[in-house]
């Protein structure tokens, strides 16, 4: 029994040892340090966030600003397919090479702004002839974003052939192409 009461003085000596060491703790200076780094390291973390957001909102700004130019038609294109697309004046599968095995469809596609409204013409000749196959006439309007003639083509023998888009008396865009 004697061991087990020496053993509780041992106890209670050491606590209050612990005891006169806890006073008033003095503060360790790397702590110091470590707060001010932590503080310095929150506002960075801050002004680097604060930048993103900035840097996020200037591109969105950008982007609606510049994506109505982007896609923006400012030029006649002329295109030859066998599929038009159903919400954009625009052909799906435009080439200029065809197995002749199904109707084509010439589309003359027109910029949004248009300088003046004129009789356009689209049509059709055999490369290096002036003979013209097939022709579709139409008034321009203002509000009109594509004309499209539907090819003769299965009348016609496998060879190479000119689609032009006439406006007026000037030819905007020629497009040479070949039946097999």
């Amino acid at each position: 029994m004697g061991g087990v009461s020496n053993h509780a003085g041992i106890v209670r000596r050491e606590i209050l040892r612990r005891d006169k060491s806890v006073g008033t703790p003095k503060k360790d200076p790397t702590e110091e340090k470590k707060g001010h780094r932590w503080a310095l390291t929150t506002m960075k973390r801050k002004t680097m966030l604060l930048l993103i957001l900035l840097g996020i909102l200037a591109m969105i700004i950008l982007f609606l600003n510049v994506y109505p130019t982007l896609v923006r038609n400012t030029k006649y294109d002329l295109q030859l397919g066998f599929v038009q697309n159903q919400e954009f004046p625009r052909i799906n599968d435009p080439s200029d090479h065809f197995k002749n095995e199904a109707r084509l469809i010439a589309m003359a596609i027109y910029p949004d702004k248009k300088e003046s409204l004129r009789q356009a013409q689209l049509y059709v000749t055999k490369r290096g002839d002036s003979e013209i196959l097939q022709v579709e006439n139409m008034r321009e309007t203002a509000d009109l974003a594509a004309f499209e003639m539907r090819l003769n083509n299965l009348q016609w023998e496998p060879g190479e052939y000119t689609l032009y888009f006439k406006r007026g008396t000037d030819i905007q865009k020629k497009l040479d192409f070949t039946l097999e």
